[in-house]
């Protein structure tokens, strides 16, 4: 005898709350769905007062949904739709996979209620109430959604009402999605709103920007709009990397010194014959930035070559840059040894700030963040542990200096169809720990380069 396994209505809980252990995760994972559905942009809305917010709009002007791609992919928990169809109508690769990300709505609130609509269709309203999923001895297919067929003339006064009562113009809508979340399971406050903002701007990578839009908008705050994505324009030395089956392609510039002080008062260095070489020639530095071709076994430190070379052609494509920002003048803050470089000014307080914000290296899939990886700072490369061992400074001896933790802002970017064994999690937090993602982390020995060119 054969018997089919069930699935309690209390599972859906578990998925909403134990995948998105937070409410700025969850709102994340329904802004990718909206860059998913081939939206220009996405308007997120926090209706009601302070720590008392009750309802959050999620707006997007993407493809919007027909009754059957409601039933077979949004009513369908784990689909593989997006598995299975990666590319968008416009060629956007999707960032979802898993076929869980509509239980975000459950994470953040009691209730949930869905507008879309699809050119040539009919337009929709879909509810759900949570609650339901709680009742003691339910099973998931005891649970019922409510679908009616609606006007697109209601949708758009309605979405003339919000931009009356937020005071913005929201784009005329004639396809795509809202989702309105209601009976919030948190409390707001200005310091979540900020923290939120934040995290929308690290969403998309700061180099090859997708073209994607996002908005926040409370209620009675002004003080939030346009997100704008952050650009890391003031470094000391950035280390540019594409990775393919031929090799690494790095690119160096330099940016720390100034070039007018090395061509004069500091032209009598570059007699002696260790700065005759390349890079370190003055022409090397008057170019402000050099390439050089690689293999990943040319890299030093590598802990287990014969992992490298077994699982390397599974690593796939990838790219990245690594930004050194020195946060003070001198590594000992003396006038006396500052005097001793030519380096190039900068303000050491812009330069912290800029660094509590931004420190870390960050992970970015199909151009969208891969989280904890940078997460306040979080060393995933071992980046401290590499400079602890050998903590020598900038002048003890050429190619052996190890930045510290604290001056790299980096960003990786990998793809779904690239990196086909650096898949996500279930949970959503990182990474699956295989063989391949073992040796990924061994990119940091690039940084060795920036060392190698001070």
């Amino acid at each position: 005898m054969k018997i089919p396994f069930t699935a309690s209505a209390r599972t859906a809980m578990l998925i909403g709350s134990e995948n998105f252990s937070n409410p700025e995760g969850a709102i994340i994972e329904l802004v990718k769905n909206t860059y998913d559905a081939d939206s220009p942009c996405c308007y997120i809305l926090f209706d009601g007062a302070e720590n008392q917010y009750s309802d959050i709009y999620i707006i997007d002007y993407g493809c919007g949904m027909d009754v059957d791609t409601i039933i077979d992919c949004w009513m369908q928990i784990g689909t593989d739709d997006k598995q299975n169809h990666i590319e968008t109508a416009t060629g956007r690769i999707k960032s979802g996979a898993k076929g869980i990300g509509r239980f975000a709505l459950n994470r953040l609130g009691e209730q949930a209620i869905m507008y879309t609509y699809k050119e040539g269709g009919n337009a929709y309203a879909w509810k759900v109430d949570w609650k339901d999923f709680n009742v003691p001895g339910k099973r998931i297919n005891d649970i019922m959604a409510d679908l009616e067929t609606v006007s697109l003339t209601m949708i758009q006064e309605k979405l003339l009402n919000l931009s009356k009562h937020f005071k913005i113009s929201l784009p005329i809508f004639t396809k795509g999605t809202i989702l309105n979340i209601k009976y919030l399971a948190d409390s707001w406050s200005e310091d979540s709103f900020d923290h939120l903002f934040t995290s929308l701007q690290d969403l998309i990578p700061p180099f090859d920007i997708p073209s994607f839009q996002q908005y926040l908008y409370i209620a009675g705050n002004v003080n939030y709009g346009k997100i704008e994505s952050k650009s890391y324009d003031d470094f000391d030395y950035k280390v540019s990397a594409n990775y393919n089956k031929d090799g690494l392609l790095v690119d160096i510039q330099r940016n720390e010194l100034d070039i007018n002080a090395l061509q004069s008062e500091y032209r009598g260095l570059f007699e002696l014959d260790d700065m005759k070489r390349f890079p370190f020639r003055l022409k090397d530095f008057q170019q402000e930035s050099f390439q050089l071709h690689l293999r990943l076994s040319d890299l030093s430190g590598i802990r287990d070559s014969k992992l490298l070379e077994k699982y390397a052609t599974k690593l796939g494509a990838f790219r990245f840059d690594f930004y050194f920002v020195k946060n003070s003048k001198s590594d000992i803050n003396s006038e006396k040894y500052d005097a001793k470089y030519p380096y190039r000014q900068f303000s050491p307080t812009h330069r912290r700030q800029w660094l509590r914000k931004n420190i870390g290296v960050k992970i970015y899939r199909d151009k969208f963040r891969v989280r904890p990886y940078g997460e306040n700072g979080d060393d995933w490369l071992h980046l401290g542990d590499r400079y602890s061992q050998n903590p020598i400074g900038a002048g003890q001896r050429m190619g052996g200096y190890h930045i510290r933790q604290n001056q790299i802002v980096g960003v990786v970017e990998i793809s779904r169809l690239e990196n086909l064994y650096l898949q996500d999690k279930s949970g959503r937090e990182g990474l699956q720990e295989n063989e391949v993602f073992s040796i990924f982390p061994q990119i940091r020995n690039l940084l060795g380069f920036v060392g190698f060119c001070l």
